[in-house]
């Protein structure tokens, strides 16, 4: 067991961005390298897809996460189980980055103060034909509101442990 794998082994994490470019990736090399880690909360916005019905966040984790080529590896790793892993380890949670305290509802946040050892940011905005209002508030801005959220719990870190916020999308935005 490597040191990641240690680290992460027993602790919750949110990751923003999870259904992006870089998030599936961070997602698969979390579970693939420590398969240990109690729970991933995802921060997924609902989606209505063009001329469809909105999708709910826990929707587009079966649709776009739990079906995403991205996993193969766990697929192969878990076999029949693999569903049954993904639905342990990973929760939906509703909520968007371009938003006060991350639009996640207020009982549920406060939840989540108590849980979450380590928050992971890597959503961003990476096309490059993006309103520039619309990259700026979420590579920029957005990094500053999971900064705040975590601080309005009054508490270091959003259990009380260490905070971590990693930016993975700089170069990109």
């Amino acid at each position: 067991m490597d040191r990641v794998s240690r680290a992460l082994a027993g602790k919750e994490i949110l990751v923003t961005g999870a259904t992006g470019f870089l998030g599936q990736p961070l997602l698969e090399k979390i579970l693939w390298s420590a398969p240990d880690v109690e729970r991933i909360h995802v921060l997924i916005r609902p989606k209505r897809p063009f001329g469809g019905e909105v999708q709910t966040p826990a929707e587009r984790l079966r649709r776009e996460l739990f079906q995403s080529s991205v996993f193969d590896r766990l697929r192969y790793r878990y076999g029949d189980d693999f569903e049954r892993f993904l639905e342990q380890k990973l929760v939906a949670v509703g909520g968007d980055i371009s938003q006060d305290r991350l639009g996640i509802d207020p009982a549920l946040r406060e939840e989540l103060h108590h849980r979450i050892d380590l928050i992971i940011n890597s959503a961003a905005v990476v096309s490059f034909d993006a309103p520039l209002d619309d990259a700026l508030s979420l590579n920029t801005r957005g990094a500053g509101r999971v900064a705040r959220t975590r601080k309005s719990s009054g508490q270091q870190g959003m259990g009380g442990m260490t905070f971590s916020q990693h930016q993975l999308t700089g170069a990109a935005s």
